[in-house]
């Protein structure tokens, strides 16, 4: 089986991808998929940006975009649900209005 691998850049507040890098390397990674070579693609990204910015992972974003366009749900895999990956994502808390990471 060949995966096509496209990773996450950045999010635009709130949990958008629209005019993001991110969205570019979907849209490329789309039409090099639909070439044929691939069996399944495969989206990772986390929650990297405070609140006010970001509340969903990257990779669940990117998945959604991709159903969006057509792909099967079941030739998308995030990132985090392989095995060997963490599957704890990322998230922010405020401390008196001091971002801090913590994991859920």
């Amino acid at each position: 089986m060949r995966y096509l691998m496209i990773p996450s850049n950045e999010v635009s507040p709130l949990n958008s991808l629209k005019k993001t890098f991110t969205k570019k390397r979907l849209k490329r990674g789309l039409r090099i998929w639909k070439k044929g070579g691939y069996d399944k693609i495969i989206v990772s990204g986390g929650i990297f940006l405070p609140p006010h910015i970001q509340t969903v992972a990257a990779g669940l974003l990117m998945e959604d975009w991709l159903r969006t366009q057509r792909v099967w749900s079941e030739n998308v895999q995030t990132g985090y649900g392989l095995k060997g990956c963490g599957r704890r994502m990322f998230s922010w808390k405020t401390n008196h209005g001091t971002p801090t990471k913590t994991y859920p």
